[in-house]
C-alpha cells in the first residue's frame, strides 16, 4: 500500500515543529547558562525566522482541526505553545543581561510573538490564544522592550531612517498591527453606531478577537506608566505603520492607527510636546504623505473622508510640529 501524502505532509510538519522547538530551547538554555557569546543576534534572527514560519503555517492551515490527523495537530500546537514560550524567556534573558536596548532583531521576535497570539486567535480559538497570552503574562514589560528595541535605538541616536514593518522582507504586513488598526476601527464606529461607516471599512480578520484586544490593553497601560522614550518608539512604530497603509491605499486602516493614537494612547501629546526629534520627523513625514495622497486621489468620496479624518487627528496632537 503506498503512503498516503496528506499524512506524510503532516508527520513532515511535525518534525519540523519538532526539530525547531528544539534548537531554541537549546539557544535559551545556552544562554541561561551564560554559553552564547557574540551571536545573540544571529540567534534572534533563528528564532524569529521559526516563528515566522510557524506563523504561515497557521495561516495556511487555518483549518488545523480538519487539515492535520489529530495525533499530529496536538503535537504541532504543542510545538507552537513550547516554542513560544521558549521565545519569551530568550527575549528576558537577553534584556536583562544587556547592558542597553541595542538589539534590533529583538524586536522582529516581538512581532512574530504578537503575530502568532494574533494569528492563533484568527485561525484557531481565543481559548488557545488565551494560553500563550497566560504564558507571556509575566514577560510584557520584556515583550514591550524588546518590540521598541530597534526603534529605541534609532530614537537614542536621532536616525532619521525607519525601518518598515514588512516582516523578513516579505510582503505580508504584521498581522497584530492590522488587527489591532481593524480592533480600533471596530469600536470606533460601532460607539458612533455608524453601521454605514462600519460596513466601508474593512474588519475582516478582528472579529472575535478578544484576547487579543485584552493583551492590547495591557501593553498600553504598560507603554504610558513607563518611560516616555519607548512610548516615543512605539509611536514610531505606528507612524511607520500608517504610511505603509497608505501607500498601499488601505485608507480604512490608516484610520484605524490614528484612532488607537489619539484614543488609546492619549497621553501621546505630552511626549510630542517632549524634544523628540525622530517621532516628530515621522510625524511629519505621514502627515506629507497624507497630503500628497489628497493631492493625487482619484475621484472618491469614502477615501478623501478617511484621509481627511486621519490628517485632522495628526494635526489634532502636533500641529505646531507638522505645519
Amino acid at each position: 500500500a503506498g503512503t498516503d501524502p496528506v499524512l506524510s505532509k503532516d508527520r513532515s510538519l511535525s518534525n519540523i515543529a519538532k526539530l525547531g522547538t528544539a534548537i531554541i530551547r537549546f539557544i535559551v538554555d545556552a544562554t541561561a547558562l551564560n554559553l552564547v557569546f557574540n551571536v545573540h543576534e544571529k540567534c534572534l534572527q533563528f528564532v524569529s525566522a521559526y516563528l515566522h514560519f510557524l506563523n504561515s503555517l497557521l495561516r495556511r492551515h487555518s483549518g488545523l482541526n480538519k487539515q492535520f490527523k489529530d495525533d499530529y495537530r496536538k503535537e504541532v500546537l504543542l510545538y507552537i505553545r513550547s516554542s513560544f514560550t521558549y521565545a519569551a524567556k530568550l527575549l528576558n534573558l537577553l534584556l536583562l543581561n544587556s547592558s542597553n536596548l541595542v538589539l534590533p532583531k529583538a524586536s522582529s521576535v516581538a512581532g512574530e510573538l504578537l503575530d502568532l497570539i494574533a494569528t492563533t486567535e484568527v485561525k484557531l480559538s481565543s481559548s488557545y490564544a488565551a494560553q500563550l497570552v497566560n504564558l507571556i503574562k509575566g514577560w510584557l514589560p520584556d515583550l514591550v522592550l524588546a518590540l521598541v528595541s530597534e526603534y529605541y535605538e534609532l530614537a537614542e541616536v536621532q536616525n532619521e531612517k525607519v525601518p518598515n514593518m514588512v516582516p523578513n522582507g516579505s510582503q505580508d504586513f504584521r498581522v497584530w498591527l492590522e488587527v489591532v488598526a481593524k480592533l480600533e476601527l471596530k469600536e470606533h464606529f460601532e460607539g458612533e453606531h455608524d453601521e454605514d461607516a462600519l460596513h466601508r471599512v474593512d474588519i475582516a480578520g478582528s472579529e472575535g478577537a478578544c484576547t487579543f484586544k485584552k493583551l492590547i490593553s495591557l501593553l498600553v497601560v504598560l507603554l504610558k506608566k513607563g518611560d516616555a522614550k519607548v512610548l516615543e518608539a512605539f509611536i514610531i512604530i505606528i507612524m511607520s505603520s500608517l504610511r505603509t497603509v497608505l501607500d498601499r491605499k488601505e485608507y480604512g486602516l490608516a484610520l484605524g492607527y490614528i484612532y488607537f493614537l489619539c484614543v488609546k494612547l492619549d497621553n501621546c501629546e505630552d511626549v510630542v510636546r517632549g524634544e523628540h526629534r525622530l517621532m516628530l520627523s515621522s510625524i511629519k513625514k505621514s502627515y506629507n504623505q497624507i497630503e500628497n495622497e489628497l493631492e493625487n486621489l482619484s475621484p472618491s468620496l469614502n477615501a478623501e473622508q478617511k484621509l481627511q479624518r486621519v490628517k485632522a487627528c495628526l494635526e489634532s496632537i502636533c500641529v505646531s510640529s507638522i505645519l
